[in-house]
């Protein structure tokens, strides 16, 4: 099951792998984001570059998407969540995985109305399960009403895994994703409420990172 039940999807030809003329792309991309983008299903293929597609998830435990790609041709997709919420991965007919040469997380700062927007956040390192939890439950229980939404990938001292979490407004909760392997672990997590403190929100979770 997905975390959503739809999530738009972007690719397009790169000159370059650099990541400046990845962040030149952003702009255009944002912009085809903002609109209403073309459903596609389990098992069609994305055929069009500078399409924005919103890839339907509902009603299967897993999904496949099909990409007609040049041997030699570079390329950047843009998604609207985080490879690590939907368990992405891009695969070659033969089922072998591709890695990309360079990520890049954008905080998407947008406005909702004058109050509401989102918080994105990034730390390095494995946080403490029981120290976050009881933070968790104490913010939530006093700012719950004005977190609309919670989601991200966590990093859990003694846990292989990655932690794939959501909530909405007072509930919370998460459930195990790909292992972290050879790669460093870092907690990806994006807030999305009414008068959001970033200084305070950043600063607690720091503190609940394992020592």
């Amino acid at each position: 099951m997905a975390p959503d039940p739809d999530m738009a999807f972007l690719i397009t030809e790169l000159k370059n792998t650099a990541e400046t003329t990845v962040l030149d792309l952003a702009e255009s991309v944002f912009v085809e984001f903002s609109k209403s983008g073309e459903p596609i299903s389990h098992g069609q293929t994305l055929s069009e570059r500078n399409q924005c597609y919103r890839l339907q998830l509902e009603g299967q435990d897993h999904y496949e998407f099909h990409l007609e790609l040049a041997t030699d041709q570079d390329i950047a997709v843009f998604s609207q969540h985080t490879p690590e919420e939907f368990e992405l991965a891009l695969l070659d007919k033969d089922s072998a995985e591709h890695f990309p040469v360079a990520e890049h997380y954008f905080n998407a700062e947008h406005e909702h109305n004058d109050a509401v927007s989102s918080l994105s956040i990034e730390l390095a390192g494995r946080f403490d399960g029981d120290i976050l939890n009881a933070w968790m439950g104490m913010f939530l229980q006093e700012k719950g009403v004005d977190v609309y939404r919670m989601k991200g990938v966590l990093a859990i001292h003694d846990e292989e895994h990655r932690i794939v979490y959501q909530g909405v407004h007072m509930l919370f909760g998460g459930q195990l994703g790909k292992p972290w392997g050879d790669e460093t672990p870092t907690n990806r997590m994006i807030f999305i409420g009414k008068n959001l403190d970033e200084d305070y929100i950043r600063g607690s979770l720091e503190r609940c990172l394992y020592k």
